[in-house]
């Protein structure tokens, strides 16, 4: 309950919807009125700002005039009204007269209520309260037409925006102090991480162990033929399975002169290793590397669970992250299932740092992979830690590798399988990997506990935002007349 006099929003301001933007007419850089998309609203506001000004689009008065295109005024307040972008309640202001695309809605303040007050109201309206109950959401002018708001006179209204404004003010101060925090946390994960696939963060391990490692000789070459000599006889052991399969028995060894042999390292412009350590390939670590299953999936069952894009991060796959594949009659998937132990790759994304990411598939249970997915199976032998080769695949020489391959096409990144297997990977002895595995665990556990701390401190602010806007429309927040 307000102690302003409540108006609803079309007495008070002027609502304006956007104009369709033909493929024809966007790109160009030249021209009187910019022309901005939901894109450019979410770009200014996850940047902090409010004020649109540049905009990647601009046309002329004259296509503007061909486009019959509403001409939205400086100060007019902008947001989304379609999509999933609706839900993430963003709203920037027109710093300059413009045209917004027919996905986004315009609201002026009428003389009646000011622009930087309208525009705090703004922040309290969740739209998709307002949304029609449709597959994708939407609101209408009509619907936003109806929302109600508190009206004081103009002088209140100044007052209010200007307490609003020195109250934000201390809440930016502080959320500029988690961001340093929050910098200062990822420098010190990644320097873990440097550190655990160059040597450097089990030096004092390997100065400790030395002589029992002499003794010993295990080293990272000695396990990498062991894989080698494992990953051939995967490879035969698949194979005779497969002619058995056609009924053909082998008279002979000349079948297995079909192997082909992994890729080995480009050692050259890659620094030196460690002592006992040794640089392999992807491709001489696997048995097998493909892509999943490119039928679109259903977002319910029945169907077989299917990963979604969305589930491999760095050092992270989250098997709750799924969909439903309904295989077609006769339809073997077999290929495309990934068993705990496997590693899967962003093969393809709309976000390039995220594109060649890697995580471990912990389980518990089997499950399927999407063509955007590639599936990393390792050869399985005693000495490989896969919680050490995950952490190798996302960092140092090996990520350099993977980041330097991406390339772009329609605003989509993607790297070939190819290009991955290729990669460069440290391999330290199995004893120095159990080491290593340990020790990053422990400090990105350390990483994880102050994340969620900052992450809790970042909800902290945005509710305490909240709170003031609801006690300055409540009429609470400045000292009323008597």
């Amino acid at each position: 309950m307000s102690a302003y006099p409540i108006r609803p929003l079309d007495k008070v301001a002027t609502l304006i919807a956007g104009t369709g933007f033909p493929k024809r007419f966007q790109g160009q850089v030249d021209g009187e009125l910019p022309f901005f998309k939901v894109s450019d609203i979410s770009r200014c506001v996850r940047s902090g700002g409010r004020v649109l000004h540049e905009a990647p689009n601009w046309i002329t008065e004259a296509v503007a005039e061909e486009l019959k295109a509403k001409r939205l005024p400086k100060g007019c307040i902008v947001f989304a009204r379609i999509g999933e972008a609706l839900k993430l309640n963003r709203r920037a202001v027109l710093g300059t007269d413009a045209i917004v695309d027919n996905n986004v809605l315009g609201v002026k303040a009428g003389p009646d209520v000011s622009d930087d007050y309208l525009y705090y109201f703004f922040q309290t309206v969740r739209l998709e309260n307002l949304s029609r109950a449709t597959t994708v959401p939407a609101v209408r002018s009509s619907d936003v037409s109806q929302i109600h708001i508190p009206v004081p006179n103009r002088s209140t209204q100044t007052e209010i925006v200007n307490k609003i404004d020195q109250l934000f003010s201390r809440i930016d101060e502080g959320e500029r102090a988690l961001r340093k925090v929050e910098t200062l946390v990822e420098r010190y994960r990644q320097s873990v991480l440097k550190a655990a696939v160059t040597g450097e963060l089990t030096r004092d391990w390997r100065t400790a162990n030395r002589e029992r490692l002499q003794a010993e000789g295990g080293t990272g070459q000695a396990l990498l033929d062991r894989i080698l000599t494992d990953r051939r006889q995967a490879w035969e052991t698949a194979e005779l399975k497969k002619l058995k399969a056609k009924g053909k028995t082998p008279a002979n060894d000349a079948w297995k002169s079909k192997y082909k042999e992994p890729v080995t390292p480009d050692t050259d412009g890659l620094p030196e290793l460690p002592e006992g350590w040794v640089w392999a390939t992807i491709d001489q670590l696997q048995t097998e590397f493909r892509n999943g299953l490119s039928r679109k999936p259903v977002n319910a069952p029945p169907g077989n669970p299917i990963l979604r894009i969305s589930a491999v991060r760095e050092l992270a796959v989250d098997e709750r992250d799924i969909r439903y594949y309904v295989p077609k009659e006769d339809e073997d998937v077999s290929s495309s299932c990934v068993e705990p132990g496997d590693f899967l790759f962003t093969r393809y994304n709309g976000n390039p740092s995220f594109v060649g990411v890697a995580g471990l598939f912990r389980g518990p249970q089997p499950v399927l992979h999407p063509d955007k997915l590639i599936r990393f199976s390792p050869v399985r032998v005693d000495g490989l830690v896969p919680q050490f080769v995950e952490v190798a695949l996302n960092s140092g020489q090996t990520r350099n590798h993977i980041s330097s391959r991406v390339k772009t096409s329609a605003g989509q990144h993607g790297i070939a399988g190819g290009d991955i297997k290729v990669a460069p990977v440290p391999i330290p002895p199995v004893g120095e990997q159990n080491v290593i595995a340990a020790r990053v665990e422990s400090m990105l556990s350390q990483v994880l506990h102050l994340t969620t701390d900052l992450s809790a401190a970042d909800r902290k602010a945005n509710s305490l935002r909240q709170a003031v806007l609801s006690t300055a429309f409540s009429g609470q927040l400045i000292k009323q007349d008597t």
